[in-house]
């Protein structure tokens, strides 16, 4: 399903980066337009303008599992970057659950590639109030559903996988009858909800 605010199509992101601190550069972006599609990411190879010593933690490492020479071996340049984020984001909403830090790492892509950005990342939970608008769900049902998306998705702490839970997440909200099979697997709602 893609759903749509604002009158356009919503894609939802996300960013692993090299830490959390100062000095932080992006490592992994992912997205996720179509939650029937699935979603896609990429691996950053480091900009020469980003200090990769200072900026890289090992904590953050052990969250996301990626590797310094991963970003080297299998990453993308900030050119390859850009083409391909201006192809899925451009004229989108388009949505975070952590946008202030998302968009500041995509913004370093950009800057790097030195290129124009007419877009920004906005908070999730702006596209959960109008999903859970046009799904007409009450405060409790909400918190079900998405409690129910969490269970059958995990935050793995990878770019793709966590753009995709967000937009089944919103999915939850917005799709009555996927909400039904949802909390009620097993019931008359129709069958079981895809794991994709």
């Amino acid at each position: 399903m893609i759903f749509r605010a604002f009158d356009r199509e919503v894609v939802f992101t996300d960013v692993e980066a090299s830490s959390l601190g100062k000095g932080s550069f992006p490592v992994e972006i992912g997205w996720c337009l179509d939650d029937d599609a699935g979603p896609d990411s990429f691996l950053i190879s480091p900009s020469g303008e980003w200090d990769t010593e200072f900026g890289w933690s090992p904590a953050s490492q052990a969250i996301h599992g990626l590797r310094l020479d991963d970003l080297y071996r299998d990453g993308i340049d900030v050119h390859e970057a850009v083409q391909r984020l201006e192809a899925v984001f451009a004229g989108r909403v388009v949505a975070s659950d952590n946008p202030s830090f998302d968009d500041y790492w995509i913004g370093m892509v950009y800057e790097a590639a030195r290129h124009p950005r007419s877009w920004t990342v906005m908070p999730l939970d702006d596209v959960y109030t109008l999903a859970a608008a046009a799904g007409q769900v009450d405060a409790a049902t909400l918190v079900r559903a998405i409690q129910a998306v969490e269970a059958i998705h995990p935050h793995p702490h990878r770019a793709a996988p966590d753009a995709f839970r967000m937009a089944r997440k919103v999915r939850a909200l917005a799709d009555v009858a996927f909400r039904n099979r949802l909390l009620d697997p097993g019931g008359s709602a129709g069958g079981p909800v895809p794991r994709a």
